[in-house]
């Protein structure tokens, strides 16, 4: 059965729900559908440590490496800025992993690549392992 994409994007959801839970960590959801961040994570150690995060669920092979869009076609904005997000919280279903890119990694970025097997590659995906 091919998954749709809101199905894709509910599985990432859950991975990067369960990866808070184990880190003691809680998750709270914004109320509105209209914001560039799916989950803000709280720790409750440390108020000041709130963090707003976009959770993508990423399979697009592109030659070797696993490629993921973060342009939105149907809106004016085709990046996301440091002001809209602190970290990408990205699902990779054929390794069953979530990785966590701080904001040099992706502001004002069209794209990602990850690599799956060149250990020497910075964009290689155990550097990134949340």
């Amino acid at each position: 059965m091919k998954l749709s994409s809101r199905s894709k994007g509910e599985i990432a959801c859950l991975k990067v729900q369960i990866k808070i839970y184990e880190k003691n960590l809680v998750p709270n959801y914004p109320d509105s559908n209209e914001l560039y961040y799916d989950i803000i994570i709280d720790d409750p150690k440390d108020s000041r440590k709130l963090a707003r995060c976009q959770i993508k669920y990423c399979n697009r092979l592109h030659g070797q490496n696993l490629e993921l869009r973060l342009d939105n076609k149907k809106s004016k904005r085709v990046h996301y800025l440091k002001t809209d997000i602190k970290y990408l919280l990205v699902y990779v279903a054929q390794k069953d992993v979530v990785l966590k890119y701080e904001q040099k990694f992706f502001h004002r970025k069209k794209q990602i690549q990850i690599n799956l097997n060149d250990e020497k590659s910075p964009w290689f995906f155990r550097k990134f392992l949340w």
